[in-house]
């Protein structure tokens, strides 16, 4: 409800909170409040799934074969041009955890975001 009451300003200090303790869930919640509804399903959603899926499994210990490498930036790269902030924002939390999958290009998109919830999330 927080979210809502501001949502044309959120608290920064609680977005970063949340994407720190868990991005996919913040993501979600950012999705709700702010934009896309559950049906929504556009080529970054599809993109997204499918590098949640990957994470996951890389989670577990296993290493991302080149291709799913190669998937991972490539969600990655389509997430950072969306114009939805949040979705930006999740893409340069998951590299700020794992600096490895990201490539130049992504990190620099990244770093001069207009956004600085977004651009500052990278030097965290």
């Amino acid at each position: 409800t927080q979210l809502l009451k501001e949502k044309d300003k959120p608290p920064s200090a609680l977005i970063r909170y949340l994407y720190e303790v868990s991005p996919d869930a913040a993501l979600a919640s950012m999705e709700r409040v702010y934009g896309a509804t559950p049906s929504r399903q556009d080529a970054a959603a599809d993109g997204l799934a499918d590098l949640q899926r990957l994470l996951a499994v890389r989670d577990t210990g296993a290493s991302l074969s080149a291709r799913d490498r190669a998937r991972v930036q490539s969600a990655l790269e389509a997430l950072c041009q969306e114009s939805a902030w949040w979705r930006r924002l999740y893409a340069a939390t998951i590299l700020a955890s794992n600096p490895d999958l990201g490539t130049p290009d992504i990190m620099k998109l990244l770093r001069s975001d207009p956004n600085p919830l977004v651009s500052d999330s990278l030097s965290r």
